[in-house]
């Protein structure tokens, strides 16, 4: 390898004219054959910026090469980007970020059973309803910045439904949880209770107000008048003026939904939907 050095013109970084990756700044990751200006006469170059040089080249062949999380197989990970050079599948960063996310997103194991749409499209004996409810979940995980609610019957897989819906988006690169309602507000009230915290509602806010898409199951758990169910409605009015999608979930009637959510946020159900899960129990179709 040559000791001449060549200066990116984008970022200023110096690297090897005669790298293993020829016109190409291991820095800013950009081809320079057509960003660089004229290579710097060695004369002009200190000799603190050629150790600096020889440094980063030491970092960068260091960590090389990468194994792909999905063929496994070894691949030079500058040459590539975040692209396997086999298979194109991630590289092993974005894989654990994925499984970190996957993990705290507040699915529990039963709901894990079921990971993509078409494993729950495939459940037997169940009836059209069933069917476009999945597509309409699915689209609203896709397009929606409103409220939709799944209320109905007991045991029909609203709960799962939500479960596959924020693995999804989780799986396609964006942020979600899964939570009940009064998991929710009794972090509010845990956050007054820790004198440390200057803003306890602000920080709550800012906490629920992070995830792309907000599945929230057990709505029946929130209390009438209580301080936390007024702190509840303000959280989705603020997840709705940012266009966030949200998903209730409830054992209730329609009928039941407006006196349970109240009527600012059954009102914007209107805009998401309100799908009644009438049909018979997941449990006993399974």
């Amino acid at each position: 390898m040559s000791d001449t050095p060549m200066f990116c013109k984008r970022c200023g970084a110096p690297y090897f004219k005669d790298s293993p990756t020829p016109g190409y700044c291991w820095e800013c990751h950009r081809c320079t054959t057509s960003n660089t200006l004229p290579a710097v006469p060695i004369s002009q170059v200190t000799e603190a910026a050629v150790k600096h040089l020889m440094e980063i080249n030491a970092r960068r062949a260091a960590r090389l090469t990468e194994e792909c999380s999905r063929c496994h197989q070894k691949y030079e990970h500058l040459y590539r980007g975040t692209l396997c050079f086999y298979c194109g599948g991630e590289d092993n960063r974005r894989a654990a970020a994925r499984t970190k996310a996957l993990e705290e997103s507040g699915i529990s194991f039963r709901h894990a059973r079921f990971q993509t749409w078409e494993e729950l499209a495939a459940t037997p004996n169940m009836p059209p309803e069933y069917g476009r409810t999945l597509e309409i979940v699915e689209e609203f995980t896709q397009i929606g910045a409103a409220v939709l609610a799944l209320i109905g019957n007991r045991g029909t897989g609203k709960s799962q439904i939500a479960a596959v819906a924020v693995r999804d988006v989780i799986v396609s690169g964006h942020t979600a949880k899964y939570a009940t309602a009064i998991g929710i507000t009794t972090d509010l009230k845990r956050r007054f209770g820790n004198k440390e915290r200057t803003n306890p509602e602000g920080d709550w806010l800012k906490q629920w107000l992070r995830p792309h898409l907000l599945c929230v199951d057990e709505i029946t758990e929130l209390q009438a008048g209580d301080y936390s169910r007024s702190m509840f409605v303000r959280l989705i009015d603020e997840r709705y003026a940012a266009c966030s999608p949200t998903i209730l979930i409830g054992n209730v009637t329609p009928e039941q939904y407006a006196q349970c959510v109240g009527s600012s946020i059954a009102d914007r159900t209107n805009e998401g939907g309100l799908r009644n899960c009438t049909w018979p129990s997941f449990r006993q179709a399974t």
